[in-house]
Order: structure tokens, then sequence, then C-alpha cells
């Protein structure tokens, strides 16, 4: 038996009250569940969760210090050390006073005596300092020496209370005030470096101040760091020992002795200067750093047990892979093979070693230069090794910090890469740039310019590697230290020290080296992304993405995030402190602005990886809508408030560089929420694999475009003077890049929804397929809806096994069926089908409800899986995320204008109750009286246990369905004898009034009837009101009065009101009653029955009643001043937000889903229902229903084909493809290509873009404009008849012609999105720019100077003309085309899609590289060569066309035009024209006969089928006649 599996034996006695309630709730359903506690230091460490080989070693670890500690108890030595502790024990002890308000422990005495002891040590001292005669003399040193020991009383107090501080919040605040704030102070007011005032401050009181309360801060953030480092190597008393070591040794002898040097100093000689301190420092430093120095080494290659358990419920809430796919996947057993490699290599023993004897030879070796260089006089040296000295430690202490930290990976990736990326990188240039020109800091300015990158990039990357991967990380450090950090900070500052070319270039080389294991890493990882990509398709082919489940790039994305931000900052601040002479105030503001967008950019992409979208846990539903809605606020005020108040501000200024940065900030913000919309809604649409694309778009983001464009360019743009030829080059391959990315990204994506998931005709065959399926359940009384049914359809899909499919179904995976709910059942349906998760949680309420273990309640809506991950999450950061949560939603009242909207929707509820008691009320007097009639009355207990209570329950809170059907049902049942309900209604009839109905008819036996409509009218009439004339109000009062007085006495209108359920075109509903137009007329309504009168005591008790309920109102609400206020926020909210929200959300759900409508639930058909069938034999009917429609629809699409007729739809289409097909033609024909030799002037392309015709571009460009907004204008009105089927037909349901409106709506789509080339074309051009001379000017229109506000707004509005053309081109007009029944020359969609983004992408090329050196076009014909290839081997496989025989001519056609792009690339490479017509010559020709061979056997083949064709007899035959006659 193994230690671990002894160790569960032990976690898990028999009988024990854990086992019987977690391992029955939680153990089953989790892979490999395991429980474990140990004891370490007399502290308990727990572990619950999935056992697997990076939990089992980390549980092995704990295991190994457990024993550790046990076997060390045994021994003669370690008892000694065990005495130790607990005379240390009995030292520490916990002090209370106040009533135990103030608690401190015998440690903090310790630390206060030494300290305040300390303090009374440089009171005597200061006072012989200002005793000094020099410093008498002078009267600002002795200004100075008078505030010492004022100075010193606050650094000792204030060090003591900060030092107490545990909060995060507290520490942060203490951030602000203690070093921003009075860093401001310093830069702003004393040393006027912001230019505010004529000159720096004398005030050296002051700045003595600024820097006391940076002293303080420092040395409580460093002596609790030390405390807490220590505290877990050793002991709190070891610890407190070293704080007091560090306040005598440092903060006594070292910074006590500094500042009294330099007031006591008398000559400004630095070399004496830099003598002095060092023989006043060095002994003291050595001290400190050598016992530092082993507390360092050992904690970082210590595992505390903190860390393994925090690591662990990290781990524990990673979904493990099943074998199946570790088998399937070659990228495990790979990942596998490599860490088995570094086991061997034993980097865990090795790596601890090599470090530590490598730091402390280092650290010797700048000591003794140190000491030797000062020795010598040598004092730039001497400096150097001084400051390397110290400088090794620090680095290794923010290794300890951020690498072997147990805080979250989020929280250490963003604090790190803000304090020590952003900020601690704006001071270290700036120290940078004071300190470069000084002659002894020449050497170790610039590593202090560059230590904010190297210790972040380094060590956030060592700490990427959490515990669990020890051999990866000790690899990673050793890399990191000895080919990184130690040439770039060791070697290199030598280098400049010495003026040594030597040490130099071998810090070159070990970088380089350094760089092949890098290299090594993306080869790997480019090897794993392979693996996945080629098994994309066969996914794609079944919808099968399971295996990206476990695929998680969540913690390499937060890596890519701060890595990426801190380089882009860094650089970017550093051009901004570091400004050309030539950047103009433009470049300037750009740059200010872009580390603000950076910013924003990094904390909100760090946010979208944090957010979780968990659908199962139903219990938490409520919180995560609240925790989006929060979100959805941020992105909206970050959208509109940053463009609405930057932009006029950024407008109103005079200074160029400040509008610039506003203007910068007001465009960039709200692009920058943009995308972080888009990243939360793959969050929210793949939330099965938000781990993997979500992460994955983010780190091909930063890669492809967000680091290029976002960072490369600005700071390049701002290096490069506008006028030079660098600045040309530049321009133009920045341009070309980012037309190209952007076209790259679109058609990856359009390929991947349209031609890799074939999402347009899979979702026609979905629909198709589950009409019948949804009816087969409904036949057999079981309730289903689309989304349920989606899980069969996708399941069939994905495995393409009709007999696993059945079986799955049988056994309830992945639905089943559950009893109807309410009263509903058995009246339309007896079952309802069920997701697996649904009916499991049903049956375990089931279960719970009859029997509970241990008094353990325990909600299992979830699924046990999260149960156990939601126990792991820490109670400490839910209390901090509550604080910040409850400040934004105060953020979001006063910036949403939302003040007081939760009161204002109490107080419509309590109003809403208040109708609801008051009719009540009325009912309960209304029976009072109804016992003296002849009607029954139902009595209270009567109605609350009524079986129906549910309808009656949603009809008194005005759900409007509700209300609607009851008067259908009424109109039902009583329609052939309306007096009852006369009689219900307590209204006396009148035929003549009655008349005023044009149905009215009396019937026998004195009963009358009418019209639904009139019935509906009728009630309007008879309800209406002075008060009150809205008909929904009106129907509903009696409804909720009379609900029961019908319903009790004839019981079949419960039935009735089943049977009516779906029905919604009753004159009942609000949308479809309406008044008559003779308005002139005055309508009249019948009289009240007079009604016997109740008693004083019933109308007492009614008005006492009623009198109590409004008070209670009254008292509810709020005084009047306050909702007048709430009201008028309402009201703002709802015109400026949601409003416009609304409506936007409509338009755009219009458009998608009149496309792809939801279908409505079924009824049963009366003549087809089953009753009474099991799920076992129902689900083998449901699998085989779906099968067979499945291959129905495969083969008719298979088997679908039209024949083309001669008509104007027809032509046009036929015309706009050979135009199509001619514009991509002329793109190999451009005069840059010399078919016709070097005299050839004519470029074919300008008669597609129409410049041949008339050069004013103006007129195109706006031309293109005026067509992007005519296509989507009818592309929602085309959109409504494809839903209805009826795209292509007139109003009487045949093909339209030129008289019907509907003829020229889908001609003018039709000729629109025939005219892509020339709108994107025209859109595109628009960022091309001529760079021959300065100032640049447009291509296409030399009259508008490139970057100037004209051209920006060309810019603008090609984007804003693109946003709207493009998707309805690439995604709507392939279903348009298809669905439009007036043509025949259709293609399938996802070949559509394809053949769009082919030609988008050689148009964008052509564009791009028309306008750059001439090579460049010769690879632009490659690739359109390349392009086209594709785009033929797509049209060979898929043959698009429904129109057969055209396939072959269209086919033609793209070989034609992949022998012209070819032929111009042979032309451009080798220079010989003929070389291109050769080609073009034989391979054409050989073409153009096979496709003339192919289309004479087609129409010998058709001609043969027609004369084979069995005719209908259409006539009678002579012999037929004779019969008859």
């Amino acid at each position: 038996m193994s230690i671990l599996q002894e160790r569960e034996n032990n976690n898990h006695p028999q009988g024990s009250e854990y086992q019987q309630i977690v391992q029955i709730i939680s153990q089953p359903s989790v892979e490999n569940w395991r429980r474990y506690t140990f004891t370490i230091k007399e502290k308990q460490y727990v572990y619950q969760g999935p056992l697997n080989e990076e939990t089992e070693e980390l549980i092995q670890v704990l295991q190994n210090y457990e024993n550790a500690e046990n076997v060390q108890a045994k021994n003669a030595i370690e008892s000694l050390s065990k005495k130790w502790l607990d005379y240390e024990k009995k030292l520490y002890r916990e002090w209370s006073c106040f009533n135990q308000r103030l608690k401190f422990d015998t440690n903090q005495i310790i630390i206060t005596i030494v300290y305040w002891s300390a303090y009374f040590s440089v009171l005597s001292e200061s006072l012989d300092v200002k005793n000094n005669s020099n410093v008498q003399n002078d009267s600002k040193r002795s200004d100075i020496a008078q505030y010492m020991p004022l100075y010193a009383f606050l650094f000792t107090l204030f060090s003591q209370i900060c030092y107490q501080i545990k909060n995060i919040y507290i520490w942060i605040l203490l951030f602000i005030s203690l070093i921003i704030i009075p860093l401001f102070v310093l830069l702003g007011y004393h040393l006027n470096a912001f230019s505010n005032n004529t000159g720096p401050s004398d005030d050296y009181i002051g700045i003595g101040f600024c820097i006391l309360s940076f002293l303080i801060f420092i040395n409580s953030l460093l002596n609790k760091g030390f405390n807490s480092i220590i505290t877990s190597l050793s002991s709190s008393l070891i610890a407190t020992l070293f704080n007091c070591s560090f306040c005598i040794l440092v903060i006594y002898f070292i910074l006590f002795k500094i500042i009294a040097f330099f007031l006591l100093l008398q000559t400004n000689n630095t070399a004496y200067i830099i003598e002095s301190i060092s023989d006043l420092i060095a002994p003291q430093i050595f001290i400190i750093m050598l016992v530092y120095s082993i507390f360092v080494i050992k904690a970082l290659f210590t595992l505390s047990p903190e860390n393994i358990e925090s690591d662990l419920k990290i781990l524990s809430l990673k979904d493990q892979p099943d074998s199946h796919i570790q088998k399937e996947y070659y990228s495990y057993k790979l990942n596998k093979k490599v860490i088995d490699i570094l086991k061997q290599l034993k980097l865990t023993t090795v790596a601890p070693i090599l470090i530590a004897i490598s730091y402390f030879t280092l650290e010797i070796y700048c000591y003794s230069g140190w000491l030797y260089f000062k020795s010598i006089q040598n004092y730039e040296l001497t400096v150097t090794y001084g400051f390397l000295f110290i400088a090794i430690p620090i680095f290794m202490s923010f290794g300890i910090c951020m690498s072997t930290s147990d805080v979250y990976p989020q929280n250490l990736y963003l604090y790190s890469s803000l304090l020590l990326g952003a900020i601690f990188s704006i001071l270290t240039i700036q120290v940078w740039n004071l300190t470069y020109d000084i002659q002894y800091f020449q050497s170790i300015s610039r590593l202090f310019g560059i230590c904010p990158l190297i210790i972040t990039l380094i060590w956030l990357t060592v700490a990427y590697f959490r515990s669990w991967r020890r051999n990866q990380k000790m690899l990673v450090l050793i890399i990191s230290c000895y080919f990184f950090a130690f040439p770039i900070g060791i070697l290199i500052t030598l280098s400049d020290a010495f003026n040594n070319l030597g040490i130099y270039y071998g810090s070159i080389v070990l970088i380089i080296i350094g760089c092949i294991p890098i290299i090594g890493l993306i080869i790997y990882y480019f090897i794993v992304i392979m693996i996945y990509l080629i098994k994309l398709p066969q996914q794609a082919l079944n919808l099968n993405f399971y295996a990206f489940q476990y695929v998680n790039l969540t913690n390499l994305a937060i890596w890519f995030n701060s890595i990426f931000y801190i380089l882009g900052f860094y650089f970017t601040c550093y051009f901004v402190l570091n400004e050309p002479a030539t950047a103009t105030g433009t470049k300037k503001g750009a740059m200010q602005g872009l580390l603000v967008i950076q910013t924003v950019l990094f904390i909100l992409t760090k946010k979208a990886l944090q957010v979780r979208i968990n659908d199962h846990q139903n219990d938490q539903k409520e919180e995560q809508i609240k925790y989006l809605e929060r979100i959805d606020n941020l992105i909206r005020g970050g959208i509109f408030y940053p463009f609405v108040i930057l932009l006029p501000i950024g407008l109103t200024q005079d200074n160029e560089t400040t509008k610039n940065a506003l203007i910068s900030n007001a465009v960039g913000l709200p692009v920058v929420f943009i995308y972080f919309n888009f990243l939360i809604y793959l969050k929210k649409e793949l939330n099965e694999y938000q781990d993997f694309f979500q992460p994955l778009i983010i780190i091909l983001m930063w890669i492809f475009v967000i680091g290029p464009i976002g960072i490369i360019f600005p700071i390049l743009a701002d290096i490069y003077e506008n006028s030079s030829y660098q600045f040309a080059v530049f321009a133009q391959l920045a341009v070309a890049y980012t037309i190209l990315i952007t076209i790259i990204i679109i058609t990856c994506i359009s390929n991947v929804y349209s031609v890799l998931l074939n999402k347009e005709q899979l979702e026609m065959k979905k629909k198709e397929v589950l009409k019948i399926v949804m009816q087969l359940l409904a036949n057999h009384k079981v309730s289903s809806t689309e989304e349920i049914c989606t899980l069969i359809f996708l399941r069939y899909i994905q495995q393409n096994n009709p007999i696993k499919l059945k079986n799955d179904l049988k056994q309830g995976d992945p639905v089943n069926v559950y009893d109807y709910p309410g009263v509903d059942k058995g009246r339309i349906f007896d079952e309802q089908l069920v997701t697996k998760t649904e009916f499991e949680n049903k049956k375990k309420l089931e279960q719970i409800s009859k029997k509970k273990k241990g008094g353990v309640i325990r909600s299992l809506q979830d699924d046990e899986t999260e149960l156990f991950k939601k126990s792991t999450t820490n109670n400490d950061d839910d209390e901090q995320d509550n604080l910040s949560h409850k400040i934004l939603d105060i953020v979001f009242e006063c910036v949403f204008c939302r003040c007081g909207f939760e009161e204002m929707e109490q107080i419509n509820k309590n109003k809403q109750q208040l109708d609801v008691e008051i009719l009540e009320l009325e009912n309960w007097k209304e029976r009072e009286a109804k016992k003296i009639q002849g009607i029954i009355q139902p009595s209270e207990a009567e109605m609350k246990t009524a079986s129906d209570i549910d309808f009656y329950t949603a009809l008194r809170t005005k759900y409007r369905d509700r209300t609607e059907r009851f008067w259908a049902a009424i109109y039902t049942k009583f329609r052939d004898n309306l007096n009852v309900v006369l009689e219900y209604l307590e209204l006396e009839r009148n035929d003549e009034i009655l008349k005023q109905y044009k149905t009215f008819k009396v019937i026998d036996d004195g009963d009358f009837t009418m019209s639904q409509n009139d019935f509906a009218l009728f009630l309007y009439d008879n309800f209406q009101r002075g008060d009150q004339t809205n008909y929904y109000n009106l129907i509903w009062e009696m409804a909720v009065k009379k609900y029961h007085l019908f319903v009790y006495n004839y019981n079949d209108i419960r039935q009735i009101l089943k049977l009516l359920q779906n029905n919604t075109n009753t004159p009942f509903h609000q949308k479809n009653f309406k008044l008559p137009n003779n308005k002139g007329e005055k309508r009249q309504k019948l009289e009240k029955k007079k009604v016997v009168q109740s008693n004083d005591q019933i109308d007492l008790q009614y008005q006492q009643k009623k009198q109590n309920i409004e008070r209670e109102y009254q008292d509810k609400v709020p005084k009047n001043l306050k909702v007048q206020f709430w009201s008028f926020c309402s009201k703002v909210n709802e015109i400026l937000w949601i409003k416009p929200r609304i409506y936007t959300q409509q338009l755009v759900s219009q458009l998608i889903n009149s496309l792809f409508q939801k279908i409505t639930p079924p009824e049963p058909e009366q003549d087809k229902i089953v009753q009474n069938v099991k799920w076992e034999q129902l689900a083998e009917l449901v699998g085989d229903c779906l099968v067979d429609q499945c291959n129905k629809f495969d083969k008719k699409i298979r088997d679908q084909e039209f024949i083309l007729k001669f008509t104007s739809t027809n032509i046009i289409a036929v015309f706009l493809r050979i135009y199509d097909l001619y514009g991509l033609a002329t793109l190999a024909f451009d005069s840059q290509v010399g078919w016709f030799g070097q005299s050839q002037t004519i470029n074919p392309i300008e008669f597609v873009d129409y410049s041949a015709i008339w050069s004013e571009y103006n007129l195109f460009f706006f031309l293109a404009l005026f067509m992007s907004l005519i296509y989507i204008i009818l592309g929602f009105e085309a959109a409504k008849q494809i839903a209805n089927n009826t795209f292509g037909f007139d109003e009487n349901g045949i093909i339209a012609t030129y008289k019907s409106r509907r003829y020229w709506l889908s001609k003018t789509i039709q000729i629109v999105s025939g005219q892509f080339i020339f709108v994107m074309k025209s859109y595109i051009d628009a960022f091309i720019c001529d760079y021959s001379s300065y100032p640049y000017t447009l291509v296409r229109q030399p009259s508008v100077e490139c970057m100037s506000d004209l051209h920006f707004m060309y810019v603008t509005l090609a984007i804003f003309g693109c946003i709207i053309y493009y998707p309805l081109s690439s995604y709507l007009q392939p279903t348009f085309q298809y669905m439009d029944h007036s043509l025949d020359l259709k293609y399938k969609s996802n070949y559509v899609v394809l053949y769009i983004q082919s030609k988008l992408l050689i148009l964008g090329m052509s564009s791009v590289f028309s306008n750059l050196q001439d090579q460049a076009y010769q690879y632009q014909m490659l690739f359109s060569s390349i392009v086209m290839l594709i785009l033929i081997y797509f049209h060979i496989r898929i043959k698009p066309c429904y129109v057969k025989w055209f396939n072959t001519i269209e086919l033609c056609i793209l070989l034609l035009l992949l022998y012209m792009y070819f032929g111009a690339f042979l032309i451009l490479a080798t220079g010989l024209m003929i070389i291109g017509w050769i080609i073009l010559a034989c391979m054409g020709g050989l073409t153009l006969i096979l496709t003339a061979i192919l289309l004479l056997k087609h129409y010998n083949k058709e001609k043969q089928l027609e004369l084979t064709k069995v005719q209908p007899v259409n006539q009678a035959t002579e012999m037929t006649q004779i019969l008859k006659q």
C-alpha cells in the first residue's frame, strides 16, 4: 500500500460523520475524488478534490514535510530544537488593553523597544549635529537639523503604526497618501518638474517631509515583508531579531549616519563623498545582506505548505480530460515525455545548488570589488560594484514576492504589472535620464532604468510555473538567471564600467544561447497547436469540440497580457519621457494618451479573463446576472462617457499635446471597451470552452493586432520625422499590415463560421429536422422546446451513430422526460423534455425532500463537482468582491442616473400589491353579499387549495397571457349563451343597447350571441371608467374579481384554459384589440344589476380593512421630494440608456432572428395522439425520426438542382458573376505587370472602380457609402420576407414581376451585392496614400492631404461603411441568394462566403501593394495565385452551383484567372512578357477545349434523358376515344 493510499484510509475512518455526508453527496460524481489532511508545525492543511499526477506530487511533498517533522522529533538534536520552539511559545504572548480593542504580542513589544531606543539615540546625536558650528553657520542646514528630532519621532511612530496594518485596502490608501501624493508635491512644487512655477522651491523642510513619507512607507513594507518571509522559514522570534537588526544596522547606522554626514559635510568633492559613504555603510550592509541572503535563497527554493495548499485549490478547479482524449491527442503524450525528461535532470535538486553557489559567488565578488576599487580610488567602479552588491539581493527578493507567493495568479499579475511595470517604470526612466550624464553613475543608470523590465519579465515568467510544475519552474529559473539576468544586469553593466567590448559580446552570446530554449518552447507550442488544428476539420464536421474543454489557456493569456503590457508601457513611457526633437504636438499627445489606453486595456483584459460563466450553478444565477449587469454598465459607461466628455474638452484646448492626448483617449477608450465587450461575449457564447477560445483570441490579438498596431507603430511614428524617407516606408508598411491583418481576421472568422462549421446550412437542417421531431414528441403528449431538442440533434451530428444515439437517449443522455409542471399536467401534455442535468437535479430534490442526512441541507441544483469547486473559494476574497461591487453599484447609480432605481421598483411593486389586495377585499365583500343569492360562491379555503392556484397567482401578477386567455375561455364556453356572462358580471340585459354590436344575434330560448371581436368590444364598453381607459387593465381587474366565481361553478373552463395556451390571435390581446372607426357615435353600456345590499357590519369591516391597507401602503412610500427625484432619474435613464439600447438590440435581433426564427413549440395533433408510452420506447421513435429526417435533408441538398430559365433575375445574376470575375481578372492586367510592354498606360482595374470614367473619387466614395446604407435598409425588409418564405414572390405568392414592389427590392439587393469589388475598393482606397513626396496625399484624391482632418473623416466613413456593408455581403448574402424564389443561379452558402473572402483578400492585397515598390506586386500576384488555387480546390470539392452545368463554366473561368495571376507573377519575376502569354494561351486554350467538350457531353446526356423520359398522358388517345364512344 502506497503512502497516499494509507493517508486516504486514515482520512476516511469507517462510520465517520464526514464519510456519511460528504462521500454520499460529493464523492461519486468526481473522478478520483480524495480528501487529505496534514499537520505541519501544529497547523492543519486540507485538500479535497480529484487525484492526478500533479496533485499527487504536491500531496507527496506535504506528506514528506509531515513525516520529516515526525522523524525530527525523535532525534536528540531535533528535541533541542523542539525545546527552543516550546521556549519561544512561552515567550510569545498576546497582550490586550482597552477591553481587547488594542492587541499586541511579545515580538511587537521587542520591536517597539528597539525602535524607540534607536530614536532616543538619534535624538541625542541630532542635538550634537545641531550644535555643530558648521551647521549653525548655514541657515539651511540649521533648519534641517532643527527638524531632525521631529523627523525621527514621526518616522518611529508611523513606522510602528503601519507595521501593524494587515488590510490590503489600507495599504493601498497608505501607498496613495505616503507615496503618490508626496511624489507629486515633490516633483510639481518643490522640484518644478512640470514647469508650473518659475523655478524649484527652496523649502527644504517640505522636501524633508516628502522624503520622510517615502521612508515610512518603504520601511514599514520592508519590515512587513521580512517578518512574513522569515517567519514562514524559521520562527517569529528569529524574524523579530532580524527586524531589530535591520532597525539598528540600516535605519540607525546607515540612514541617520548618512543624513548627519551630509549636514556636517564641508566639501563638494564627489570622490570624497563616495569614499566616506562607502566607509560608513559597507560593514553594516555586508552583515545585513549576508544574513538576509541566507533567508532569501532558502525562501526562493522552499515550497511552503501554504503555497502548496493554495496551488492544490487551483488544481482542484481544473477539469481533467478522460483517458480517451489523452490517447487521441498526441500533445498529452508529448507533454508527459517532456515532464519525464525534466524529472530525470533532477532540476529540483540541481537548480538550488547552482543558483546558491552563483549567488554567493557574485555577492562576494561584488563586495570585494567594492572594497578594492575604493582602495585604489576608482570611484566609478566603486559605485558600480556597491550598487550591484545591494541590487542582487533586492532582485532575488522580488523573486520571492512574485514567484513563490500564494497570491492568486490573476491578482499577482495585475498588481505586479501596474506597480512595478507601470509606476516603477516612470520613476526609473526619469532617474535614468537625470543620472545618465553624471560621471560616477553612468554605468548603473541604464541598469536602474531597465530594472522594471528585468524584474517583471523574469519573475512573472517564473511565477507562471506554479508549484505543481517545479521542474519546469527550475529550468526557467536557471535560464532566466544565467542567460538573461546575469548578462543584462551584470555583464553589460560591467562592460560599460570597464568600457570592454569583450564582456559586452560575451553577454550577447549568453542572451542568444538563452533564446534557444525560448525558440524550442515556441516550436513545442506550435506542434501542440498543429495537433489540434489537424483534427479541427473532422471535429467541425461532427461539431465535436469536446477536447477543447480541457485545454486551459487562461494562465497563459494572463501571462501574455502582463508581459505585453509591461513591454508596451515601458517603451511607450520611454519615448514619452524622451521625445525626439522632431516630434510634433500631435505625436506627443497621442503617445501620452496611449499610456492611459494601454493601462485600461490591460486591466479590462485581465477582468475579462477573470469572469466565469457558470450555467450549471443555478443557485448563483441571480448573482451572476447582477455581476454581468455590472459589467454591462461598465461597458456602456466606458463607451459613452470618454467620448462625450473628453472629446469636447480636447477640441477646446489650445495646447496641441493636451488636445491630442484627450482626443486619442476619447476615441481609444471606447474602442477598448468595445473590445472588452467582445471578450465577454465570447465567454457567454462559448462558455463550455471559455478557458480556451477567449484566452486564445487574447493571445493572438496581443501578438498580431495590439502589439504591432497599438505599440510598435505609434513608437516608430514618433521616432521618424514625417517628411523623412524612413517615415514614408514605415507608413506604407504600417497601412499595408493593418489592412492585411484586418482582412485576414475577417476571412478566418468567416471561413470558420460558414465554411468549416457550415453554419447556415446546418441551421436550415436543424430547423427542418426538429420541426418533425418536436411534433412527434407533442403527439406523444411530451412538451419540448427547440433548445432542448437541439441537444439531441447535436449529439447525432457529433457521433453520427444512430444506434449509440438511441442507446444514449434511453439512458437519459442528453435529455429525458419529467412530469409536466403545475396544473397543466394531463390536459395538453403529460410530460416535458428536460436536459440530463435538470432531470438529475429534479430527482435529487425529490430524494433530499424525503431524507436529509445528518441535518445537512444542501442545494442540489448544482452538480456535485460544482459544489466541491464552490467550497474551495476564499471567503475573504468574496467579502472584498462584495465591497467592490457595492462601490461599483453606487458609482453606476450616479453615472447612469439610476438613483432610487430599486426603490422605485419597490414602490411599483407595492402599488401593484395594493391593487391586488383591494381587489381581493372587494371579492370578499362580494362573496359575503352573494351568500343570499343563488350563485354558489367558493370559500377562501377552497380557493387556496384549488388545483389551478398557479394560474390564478400568475393572473394576479398581471401576467398578460393568463388574463387574455381567461376571457377567450369565457367566450369559448358561453358564446351561445352569453346571458350567463351578463349574470356573473351583474349587468342588466338590454337588446336595444346590444344591437350596437353588428354581430349581436338572438337565438333559441332567448339566449344571444355575438362574434369574439364584438365580445371584446362589449367588455371594453362596460368595464370602462373615466379614470382608466387602458384596455388591458380593464379586463385584468374584472378577470381577477370573477375568476374563481366562473371556474368554481363551471369546472370545464380549466380544460379550455389549457387548450388555449398558445393562442395569441384573440382580440383580447392588446395588440389585436381595435376600437371602431366611427368615433362620432357615443357608445352605450349596460346598466348594473340591482344587488341586495349587504348589511352595515360588512360595509364597516370593508372600510376598516381598506383604510388599513392604504395606510400600510402610504407608510412604505418615501417622501414626495425623493420620489420626484427618483422618477426624474428614472426618466432620464430610460431616455439616455434603456430606449436606445432596446432599439439597437431589436434592430439587430430583427435582422438575425427573422432569418433563423425559433421553432414554435407545437401542440398535439388530435388524430395522432398516443398516450402512456414509456421513455425507452419514445426514445427509439425519436432516434429513428431524427436519423430519417437528417438523411432526407442530406439527400434533398445533394440531389437539389435548378434549371436556369431566361428571366431578368437570372440575366442580372449571370452578368454580375461575369462582372465579378472580370474585376478579379483586371488585377492581373495592372500596368505594373506589363502584359503589353512598357507602353501600357491603360489600367483595367480603373473600369471596375469607375475611375476611368471619372477621376473624382468623392463621387464614387459617397456612392459606395450610399449603397451600403441602402443595403442594410433593404436587408431588413428582405429578412422579413425570407422569414415568411416569400422572398422573390409578389403579394399573390407567384414570381414577382417588374410591376411588383418586391421585384425591385430583390433586384436592388442583387445589384448592390454584386458591386462588392467596387464598394470595398472604394473604402480601402481611403487608406492608400502616395508617399513619393511630402506632404503625402491620397492616391485616388490628390487634393486630400494624408493624416489631415479631412483624411480622418474619409477613414472614419470608410470604416463605418465596411461595418455596414461587409457583414451583409459575407453572412446574409448567401441566405438572400438561396432564399430568392425568382433566382435559379443559386450557390451553396459556404462557397458564397469563401468566394467573397477570396475576393476581399485579392482586392485588399492589390490595393495595398499597388502603391508599394514594384517587387511587392510580384508577391501580390503569387499570393493571388495561391488564393485562387484554394478557391478552385473547394469549387471542385463542393460543386457549389445548383445549376449543375454552370459549375463547369465557372471552373473554367477560375482556372483562366489562375493562369492570368501566375502568368503575371512570371512576367514580374523574369521580366519576359512572352512567358505570361504562353502560359495563358496554352493552358487557357486547353481549358476552354476541355470545358466545351464537357458542356457538349452534358448537353447530349440531358437530351438523351429527355428522350427516354416517360411523359405523363395529358390528352386522351384515339383508342381511348373509341372505347368511350
